[in-house]
């Protein structure tokens, strides 16, 4: 993605063949030999990494983080969300803190690429930050109110995440 991929309007935004990823997948799930950058289409490899990620049994930010998560985006000054940020990170599972600081650097070349491939840090935490840290059963989130409170949340805290990688 870093080769083909920057220069990509909407990478992430817009679905390649559903066919296609739905093949790609198959090799993969079936332990083929497969060597992504042979595939032109560089959506369809945005696409194979959004769904591996959603389709993980447990977010790469731990359900258990999730309401920390949630309580960082009303943290003043900038500073002390940075802090906040950084310790649940460092509280992560150390694959999940790779994979995570792999994504988000991933991210951030993206974003330095936005006025051609119009994928912004905000644009980017929006498509990501529902599957990065998902919402655990609504019992366990007494303190929110509001779904448009939770996702503008999510979206600030991923955002924080991706400057910072």
């Amino acid at each position: 993605l870093l080769r083909k991929g920057l220069a990509v309007e909407g990478l992430f935004r817009t679905d390649g063949s559903k066919a296609e990823l739905r093949q790609l997948r198959d090799l993969i799930d079936a332990g083929e030999p497969v060597q992504l950058d042979k595939y032109k289409d560089v959506v369809l490899i945005g696409d194979l990494i959004k769904l591996y990620i959603q389709e993980l049994p447990e977010p790469l930010i731990l359900s258990q983080y999730y309401e920390p998560l949630l309580a960082v985006h009303d943290l003043e000054p900038r500073s002390a969300q940075v802090d906040s940020l950084r310790r649940i990170f460092s509280l992560l599972p150390q694959v999940h803190q790779d994979v995570l600081q792999d994504l988000l650097t991933l991210f951030y070349q993206i974003s330095l690429n936005a006025s051609v491939n119009r994928m912004s840090v905000e644009n980017l935490a929006i498509v990501f930050s529902p599957i990065l840290a998902r919402d655990p059963p609504p019992a366990s989130l007494p303190s929110i109110n509001s779904s448009a409170s939770l996702k503008d949340a999510e979206i600030g805290d991923v955002r924080t995440l991706i400057k910072i990688a």
